[in-house]
């Protein structure tokens, strides 16, 4: 029985998404679309799930597949955005301790993650700059 419920979402011409809730599963799928990115401007798309679990301001990420790493968000004062950004090879979790409940999502290719606020995932599916940050890549970026 592989009965599903298919929303679909497009916003703009270069960013698709398409969610399926199985009936019968304890998962969904998310598939998204992002490009070619307009050369107009910068720009950072992320997918961003909102949960009401207490995390605690930490989330895990894998290592290359391996283990997973406990993360916690640092001061955003001190670190940025940038800096609680985290590779993700192919799963990220969210974890309430006191519920049991969690939140896992598996990769079907390297992203960046990060939670920035309590309950929530944040993954990077592409990003385009015009600039160079000067962080030593001293080149526009341009991923996807």
């Amino acid at each position: 029985n592989n009965e599903f419920t298919e929303i679909w979402q497009s916003f703009g011409d270069w960013i698709s998404l398409v969610t399926r809730v199985y009936t019968d599963k304890s998962y969904i799928e998310v598939e998204w679309v992002v490009g070619p990115l307009p050369a107009d401007r910068g720009r950072e798309v992320i997918l961003r799930y909102e949960t009401s679990l207490a995390t605690e301001e930490k989330f895990y990420t894998d290592s290359n597949g391996r283990e997973m790493i406990q993360r916690r968000l640092r001061g955003q004062e001190e670190e940025g955005v940038a800096g609680n950004y985290y590779p993700v090879t192919t799963r990220m979790v969210l974890l309430d301790e006191n519920s049991g409940m969690q939140l896992t999502v598996l990769t079907d290719r390297a992203q960046g993650g990060t939670s920035l606020a309590e309950g929530q995932m944040e993954l990077m599916v592409h990003r385009r700059t015009l600039t160079d940050d000067n962080r030593g890549g001293e080149e526009p970026l341009e991923d996807g």
